[in-house]
């Protein structure tokens, strides 16, 4: 691999979409965690009042 081809400009842009994407995807499973719990528990009481 020749160290040229990774110029300082292209490797910032690559090192800040993947920690956009990490705090995106923080984001969301702060969001996303507490509707799959209570979708599961109501799922869960469905079952067992079904």
């Amino acid at each position: 691999m020749d160290p040229s081809t990774y110029d300082t400009t292209s490797l910032a842009i690559i090192v800040g979409v993947f920690v956009l994407a990490f705090f995106l995807l923080k984001r969301a499973v702060r969001i996303l965690l507490p509707v799959a719990l209570v979708a599961a528990a109501a799922f869960y009481f469905f079952l067992r009042g079904g």
